[in-house]
């Protein structure tokens, strides 16, 4: 609703001029009164009035000592003068404290009401186009955000130095810059019952604010990534501390996402990459990082470089395998049996595990038991 502010020592003008201005506004508007100078900038910071109409001779601040104490706190408040003096030194004065009108008693009825209608009537249009401004602003802002996220994506599936290089002058556009001489990829996986955009969001605000103060690790982008997961880029100068505190700041940001949420987030962070050209390396990485979690109970972030690769592999993992399998499918995990059994055997009769060439991109592998076989074991979890 429009508020407006009557300042003057005499309470008659005051309650004459509500009651004009009640009969003859086209619509309903708040009145507030004040016979002071300082009740007055009192009462202004307090409601925030749309126009305030104040007489310049009152007891304590005078109307135009009011209107400078005021313009402080509230540069852009209308204001219009009354005064029984038509002296142009306070004309002058009112003009420049950005006064909108310096009008002179006794009040012409029908001028001032018209002069107050179209102040109102402004100030309508003006809030009517700062809403659309706004609108206009978040859509152009969620748009930037998806074209963002897209072609960070096109970015980390890119597998020729020219595609990925379509994709980095686009960013560039963006304003995401590449000018580090190390790059690698984080993937957040949550598990959680909440809207997923809102997670989505409160990943990338953590993350910002975690990263935003860094001096080895910045932040580029992030992008949704799957139903539950979320990829961010990020990158550095040097090696050592950018692992470092790339691991001490995820370990952070996942430890604050498992507290809000209270339900289980596992961080992922690839191999580093020296080219952005490269970086779906880092990305390939940082999904078997994030998927290591089956093996590491408790711990709910993994660095890509310090996984254990190759050599013989424990009972006690075998297991954990195998439960994490059965919960996601039990009628096939009695079929992993054998399989399981023969991977529990000494390094040096067994080539490491081969990525899967299929369709199958995860939780699937090919291997040999023996140097002299020439046709690998299938994986049995899967029918290629």
């Amino acid at each position: 609703m429009f508020k407006i502010i009557i300042a003057d020592d005499e309470g008659v003008i005051r309650r004459g001029i509500i009651s004009m201005l009640k009969r003859g506004l086209p619509e309903e508007v708040e009145f507030h009164e004040a016979a002071t100078g300082n009740a007055a900038l009192d009462l202004a910071r307090t409601i925030k009035p749309n126009l305030i109409i104040t007489d310049i001779q009152m007891p304590g601040l005078s109307g135009l000592d009011f209107i400078e104490a005021l313009r402080k706190d509230a540069k852009s408040t209308s204001v219009i003068i009354i005064s029984g003096f038509e002296d142009f030194k306070y004309a002058q004065k009112a003009i420049s404290l950005g006064v909108k009108k310096y009008v002179t008693k006794p009040l012409n009825k029908p001028e001032f009401i018209e002069l107050v209608t179209h102040e109102l009537q402004n100030q309508q249009k003006q809030s009517l186009y700062q809403k659309k401004e706004f609108h206009k602003k978040l859509a152009s802002n969620a748009m930037q955000k998806e074209l963002r996220e897209r072609l960070l994506l096109e970015l980390l599936q890119a597998r020729t130095t020219e595609a990925a290089h379509t994709a980095m002058a686009r960013l560039k556009e963006l304003q995401v810059t590449f000018q580090a001489t190390i790059y690698t990829c984080a993937i957040i996986q949550y598990h959680s019952k909440a809207h997923l955009d809102f997670v989505d969001f409160s990943i990338t605000n953590i993350v910002e604010e975690c990263l935003s103060n860094s001096p080895h690790t910045n932040y580029l982008s992030s992008a949704k990534y799957s139903a539950n997961e979320m990829v961010i880029l990020i990158a550095g100068q040097e090696t050592n501390p950018f692992l470092t505190e790339a691991h001490s700041i995820f370990h952070d940001i996942t430890r604050k996402l498992i507290g809000f949420y209270h339900y289980d987030f596992f961080t992922g962070i690839g191999n580093i990459s020296y080219e952005p050209a490269h970086i779906y390396r880092s990305l390939e990485t940082a999904r078997q990082a994030v998927n290591y979690k089956i093996f590491n109970k408790g711990q709910h972030i993994q660095l890509y470089s310090k996984l254990e690769k190759g050599g013989s592999t424990s009972s006690e993992t075998i297991n954990q395998l195998k439960k994490a399998i059965h919960s996601i499918n039990p009628q096939k995990s009695s079929r992993l049996s054998p399989f399981l059994l023969n991977i529990h055997t000494p390094a040096k009769t067994y080539y490491p595990f081969r990525k899967c060439t299929t369709t199958w991109n995860m939780n699937c592998c090919t291997r040999y038991p023996s140097a002299n076989t020439s046709q690998p074991t299938p994986c049995p979890l899967y029918a290629h």
